[in-house]
């Protein structure tokens, strides 16, 4: 979707049990900084340079790395996700990091239960970071 000139994607993600499969970096916004192939992730289409702008309904565009982090740490159930997705960086390799025994042959996200991108995103209201208690 197209909002304002920016490409958005929102989408759902459940944990497999090597995570969501995702690095970020930065602060406000966090991008995803690296993406493991066959991850959660990269099922769903996320690609690395995407910036986090919501996750669960809360608007985290303005919001601090940590706080990023520990918003995704403590998700419970799938993990919702709206990125902007104009500042991807295409033809660079996706994360496969052999030295953790992660990679597209391991396996570890097999049974990752991903769900599909949300479709027809529309009226996406946020709660700012500093209304959750």
């Amino acid at each position: 979707m197209l909002t304002n000139g920016r490409i958005v994607l929102g989408v759902e993600v459940i944990r497999g049990r090597a995570g969501y499969g995702f690095t970020i970096s930065g602060q406000r916004p966090c991008l995803l900084s690296g993406i493991l192939e066959g991850s959660p992730a990269d099922l769903v289409g996320l690609k690395q340079g995407d910036r986090i702008m919501a996750i669960n309904g809360t608007d985290v565009s303005t919001a601090l790395h940590e706080a990023v982090v520990q918003l995704i740490g403590s998700c419970k159930g799938p993990l919702r996700l709206v990125v902007h997705a104009d500042g991807r960086i295409m033809g660079n390799p996706i994360l496969n990091d052999a030295k953790f025994g992660i990679g597209p042959k391991s396996g570890i996200f097999q049974k990752a239960g991903v769900l599909t991108p949300i479709l027809g995103i529309t009226g996406l209201n946020y709660h700012h970071l500093s209304d959750i208690k």
